[in-house]
């Protein structure tokens, strides 16, 4: 089970990813203390083995998932975006920027979220090179990237969720403020 949790984050700084992890994790695990600390990359990670997390915080929302193997999750607000050929140009296939020919900017943004979402799985982050993530496969946004199932969503607000790897179905529960 990968289990998905999203915050409203109201504080005027930043969200803290880390912050937002450990309240999931007390959630998930109630009574158990688990550490979140970062890795040389800066990909959080917990002191317990087969246990693993990911953050990602668009706009006033933090989601924080939880699985028993690899995950990496991503959010994104569609919003317009400015020089959009030049990045598909430079960050998607030619598949992906043929796919994009022609769609609303929500496309844009489910196949981006589906990206990072890998480059946050990987550990590497965007440096594992996001022109390397293929997110569309057979004319449909990508199921699975390299053998990693990747799951996609359009939430009510206009956010684009995406996580690539994690275990069974994904289970979403919304924390109430």
């Amino acid at each position: 089970m990968t289990r998905i949790y999203r915050f409203k984050h109201r504080g005027e700084k930043p969200a803290e990813s880390r912050d937002y992890l450990k309240r999931a994790l007390a959630l998930c695990f109630p009574g158990c203390i688990i550490e979140v600390h970062k890795d040389e990359r800066g990909r959080p990670l917990t002191d317990r083995e087969g246990l693993w997390v990911s953050a990602s915080h668009t706009g006033e929302w933090v989601y924080c998932g939880i699985s028993e193997e690899p995950l990496g999750i991503d959010a994104q607000i569609a919003t317009t975006v400015r020089n959009r050929q030049r990045i598909v140009d430079r960050f998607f296939t030619k598949e992906e920027g043929d796919w994009l020919s022609g769609r609303e900017e929500e496309a844009f943004f489910d196949l981006w979220s589906r990206k990072e979402a890998f480059a946050k799985y990987t550990g590497k982050g965007i440096a594992f090179g996001l022109q390397k993530i293929p997110t569309v496969k057979d004319g449909a946004p990508a199921e699975e990237i390299g053998g990693v199932r990747m799951r996609g969503c359009r939430q009510e607000d206009g956010i684009y969720f995406a996580c690539a790897g994690g275990k069974g179905e994904l289970e979403w529960i919304d924390v109430p403020d």
